[in-house]
């Protein structure tokens, strides 16, 4: 498993930045949601146990799909496995939707 840090940057952030980079796969087109964007205060609701919150696990740091895009990670520690993202928008795809987080 490919893991990443992103140790010293906002977890809502992270989430934005991977969401938004992404795009609906499959099913996840038929989404309501699925031509949105999201904003960080949105994020910070999701990672909080919002509205959005992946009801499968019961952790709410942990996102499977949102807004249609299959995201796979657990942002609960300061390193994310991004293999999953990867394999669904390209190699690298993850470190590439931070970047601007890590340079902001």
């Amino acid at each position: 498993m490919t893991d990443m840090s992103i140790a010293g940057l906002l977890k809502p952030a992270v989430l934005a930045a991977l969401v938004n980079a992404g795009h609906p796969v499959g099913m996840g087109s038929m989404d309501p949601n699925a031509s949105q964007i999201i904003t960080e205060a949105e994020a910070a609701e999701i990672l909080n146990g919002g509205t959005f919150a992946t009801p499968y696990t019961g952790q709410p740091m942990h996102v499977d799909w949102l807004y249609g895009r299959p995201i796979h990670v657990d942002l609960s520690q300061d390193t994310i496995k991004v293999d999953q993202y990867d394999n669904s928008f390209g190699e690298g795809a993850a470190a590439a939707a931070i970047a601007h987080l890590r340079t902001a």
